[in-house]
């Protein structure tokens, strides 16, 4: 197999790595388990135990996606079929539908009185800026027409970036000064919004909501995707040899040393403020170590054909797991309410957890077909036609 035809394979399965997609379906899992706690009208012990973890779910998609999209680059490059033009088309077709398809939606649901974002007024500009994918530079915009929608700003706000960082970013050493100059970044770009920049008469919660939430403090978490992909590149170049066994042993040790030290991170982390500057990005910096764990060995306990279906389905999950949370929430309740049952925090934690999560799949996986498949095809033909 020569390495054009190699690489070409490559460029077409990139996206369907199975521990890519199995990160991306632990990260969903997390994000519904941080949700429906959210929603517990009494404390669970078992959601206070899992919380911290779970709250930074979105860290991880950032950390995936961005290694994902600097792998599909390179191969691109080698196979000199890559484009500006055709990176973006692909990108908007596949989270422009669906993302406006779940706007549609809740503005249906709520009309101009969102259930579920910040804040909870829905103006013609807002919604104008949501569906342009400019919600992300204002507080009162950032999340709310649609619930959770300032990762998708923040998303569409990096690919406008990535281009630029491919070409910057070339090795392992000018990753790890990107990072360090991103936390930098992050730190300048919040105080200068914070003291100059802040619209006058945005409320105090707001405001450390949105210097949470919006593209600088997100950017630290992106570029340890970057360090991901040159760490594991030649590794991924070469995914058709077979290693031999004294290889696989060191993998396996390899791969278990990192995941204590993303176990330690994670576990040094639960004191911290959650409302801390820095807290997601050390959170950030676990899923970095738990991600370079499976991508040395995908442990069968993190890869298998559930968290690879989750992870298919991901992104429509996440656009309407809030709504199917509301009704399993509600639900729920008014049942327990009228049959008297017994006061078991942990037990409704678990039981709204697993048919929240059941509902989701099943309207996710019929939005995927629906919506995310058939204009992902669009977007491959316009490509293959005009470019």
């Amino acid at each position: 197999m020569s390495l054009e035809i190699k690489n070409d394979q490559l460029l077409q399965d990139v996206q369907h790595l199975n521990f890519v997609d199995a990160l991306r379906g632990w990260a969903f899992l997390a994000v519904l388990m941080a949700h429906v706690n959210m929603r517990l009208v009494f404390p669970s012990s078992v959601a206070s135990l899992l919380e911290p973890g779970t709250g930074h779910g979105v860290q991880l998609f950032f950390v995936v996606s961005a290694f994902t999209l600097f792998f599909s680059l390179h191969l691109r490059k080698i196979n000199k079929k890559g484009s500006l033009g055709a990176f973006l088309i692909r990108r908007f077709f596949r989270i422009a539908p669906m993302f406006w398809a779940a706007a549609l939606f809740y503005l249906a649901l709520g009309g101009f009185k969102t259930l579920y974002g910040i804040p909870h007024e829905v103006t013609p500009w807002r919604v104008l800026s949501t569906f342009l994918f400019l919600h992300g530079w204002r507080p009162d915009t950032i999340n709310n027409v649609v619930p959770g929608g300032w990762t998708i700003a923040v998303e569409m706000s990096f690919y406008v970036l990535l281009p630029l960082f491919f070409k910057y970013v070339t090795s392992l050493k000018k990753a790890l000064i990107c990072l360090v100059s991103l936390l930098a970044f992050y730190v300048l770009a919040n105080f200068i919004y914070a003291h100059a920049l802040m619209p006058r008469g945005c409320p105090q919660d707001e405001t450390a909501l949105f210097l949470r939430f919006w593209l600088p403090s997100q950017l630290p978490v992106f570029s340890l995707g970057f360090i991901l992909f040159f760490l594991v590149r030649t590794r991924l170049d070469n995914a058709n040899a077979l290693p031999g066994s004294g290889e696989q042993e060191k993998d396996k040790r390899r791969a278990w040393i990192l995941l204590l030290i993303s176990a330690g991170i994670f576990f040094c982390a639960r004191p911290l403020d959650t409302d801390s500057s820095f807290h997601h990005l050390v959170f950030g910096l676990g899923f970095f170590f738990l991600a370079w764990a499976l991508a040395v060995r995908p442990f069968s306990f993190f890869v298998s054909r559930f968290t690879d279906y989750v992870g298919k389905v991901s992104y429509s999950a996440y656009l309407c797991h809030f709504f199917v949370v509301d009704v399993a929430v509600r639900s729920f309740f008014k049942l327990a309410m009228t049959h008297h049952w017994p006061f078991l925090p942990n037990v409704y934690f678990i039981a709204l957890y697993l048919v929240s999560l059941a509902g989701t799949l099943w309207v996710s996986t019929l939005t995927y077909e629906w919506i995310e498949v058939p204009f992902q095809k669009l977007g491959k033909r316009i490509i293959h036609r005009f470019l």
